[in-house]
């Protein structure tokens, strides 16, 4: 026997020690058998990429690190930190409260009244908003992004969080290890130099066993103070500036908040920050009494690999499509949604809803712009509105329901966004931002293509475009 059918046995009697294993797990039917179906199949492909992005074992230890830090962060807040302003669900539309009562009993966020919000369509508005309050920091500027990618923008970013810091003031930053993978040691050293804190989120490394490298940060926080907040889906990078390019610049949608949910937000800071660093990210001192005299009520929800309920932007999600009435619109880059997600917005249509999905005419991956086209026949014969966006690519990740209530926030509609990453949004339960919202996704809509009927794909287009649907969990 030689060392290549030695190998091969050892890969056989891993394989199926860990089949043994994914038949004693907990998991989705569906999941269980493709997942043994590669360990039979392709064993010696299938192995080390179960051992990468399979095991639940990791995401246990990820919860039981993550109860700890919220029991640490939160026993550490009430002892000086400001207690934030909440109100009741009851304050709400009747049809509305059974989403902020749900996202109370997930994360915890409680409502919270009184907030002032403006709404930021697109990236100049929106970072010409986050500088001026760079500038006029006093205190401390903490932030988390999912890419945070050397360029114009970032350079201008850097330079203004520099002279914050030199100032005195105290900057905290952290960058997703893969969504930031541009971002070099060198860019960052300027930061280092002036005394700001910089931190990468989760780097890849293979020997790291007990984290998945598929597990990424896709938040995009930024506080200032403890009295302004910003929450989105817009990066700090150069894809939002106009170009000689007609792709650009991107579509995208953010929001500016001063009030009780800025420290919802901190919150999540503090959380991501103590998980990846065990360190404390604020100070009771550094938190001020919120501000009060904003007229909308507000409430946070975030995700991750962590949660306790597991999914809780999903459920939150799905509670929202089941309180509409009358329309509902939604916008997102990635359209790849699970069983249940598909379903809710199916239904919602099916029962008299007027929905509207807007998706990019043509996204940045190729197999994923496929896969989400395999479910426009779906989609269409239930009397969904698929519009298609471009040639400029759309980041936007907005709900809206009825007029009543919207969320804008950082995730996705596709697998990866709802049950992998850590994600946030907010969920504005006031008509007058939501009206704002509305507005531009009305004008969104004007200027993209209706898709009146999925065109009849040729054999190869339809082969790649179910191929990618399989693909799904993995995208």
């Amino acid at each position: 026997m030689n060392w290549w059918n030695i190998a091969l046995l050892v890969v056989i009697v891993l394989a199926v020690q860990a089949a043994i294993g994914i038949v004693m797990e907990r998991r989705n039917p569906t999941a269980t058998l493709a997942w043994l179906m590669i360990l039979v199949f392709v064993p010696i492909v299938g192995l080390p990429f179960y051992l990468l992005f399979g095991r639940t074992i990791v995401r246990r230890n990820i919860k039981k690190s993550a109860a700890a830090t919220r029991q640490f962060v939160d026993s550490t807040r009430e002892g000086g930190y400001p207690t934030a302003v909440a109100c009741d669900s009851s304050a709400l539309d009747p049809r509305d409260a059974p989403v902020a009562d749900l996202i109370n009993g997930l994360d915890g966020f409680e409502l919270r009244p009184a907030n002032r919000i403006d709404v930021l369509q697109d990236g100049p508005d929106t970072f010409d908003s986050m500088i001026e309050a760079i500038e006029a920091a006093e205190r401390y500027v903490h932030f988390e992004y999912f890419i945070f990618e050397p360029g114009l923008v970032a350079d201008r970013f850097r330079d203004a969080l520099c002279d914050a810091a030199e100032r005195g003031v105290e900057v905290r930053m952290m960058a997703d290890a893969f969504g930031s993978i541009r971002t070099s040691w060198a860019w960052v050293k300027p930061l280092l130099d002036s005394g700001a804190e910089v931190e990468f989120f989760s780097p890849v490394r293979l020997h790291r066993w007990r984290r998945r490298p598929d597990f990424r940060n896709h938040r995009k926080i930024k506080v200032i103070d403890g009295r302004v907040g910003f929450v989105g889906g817009i990066n700090i990078c150069d894809d939002y500036l106009e170009t000689d390019r007609d792709d650009t610049p991107w579509r995208d949608t953010h929001l500016r908040v001063e009030g009780p949910l800025v420290h919802d937000l901190e919150r999540c800071l503090m959380d991501i920050w103590h998980l990846s660093t065990s360190r404390m990210l604020a100070t009771p001192d550094q938190f001020p009494e919120p501000s009060a005299d904003g007229g909308s009520c507000a409430q946070l929800i975030a995700g991750g690999p962590d949660d306790a309920w597991v999914n809780h932007i999903e459920k939150t999600y799905l509670t929202a499509l089941h309180s509409a009435r009358e329309s509902v619109s939604i916008a997102t880059p990635y359209f790849i949604p699970s069983d249940a997600m598909l379903q809710a917005i199916v239904v919602c249509a099916l029962r008299g809803v007027r929905v509207r999905m807007l998706v990019p005419a043509e996204g940045d991956s190729r197999i994923v712009q496929w896969a989400a086209r395999s479910y426009y026949p779906e989609l269409i014969q239930a009397g969904i509105e698929v519009f298609e966006f471009g040639p400029r690519m759309m980041h936007a990740k907005v709900l809206s329901v009825d007029g009543r209530f919207a969320a804008v926030g950082t995730p996705n509609l596709d697998i990866r966004s709802l049950r992998l990453n850590y994600e946030v949004s907010a969920f504005v339960f006031d008509p007058a931002v939501t009206a704002a919202i509305d507005r531009a996704l009305d004008a969104d809509f004007a200027a993209s293509r209706p898709v009146m009927r999925p065109e009849r794909a040729g054999l190869v287009a339809r082969l790649a475009q179910n191929t990618a649907r399989l693909l799904s969990p993995l995208l």
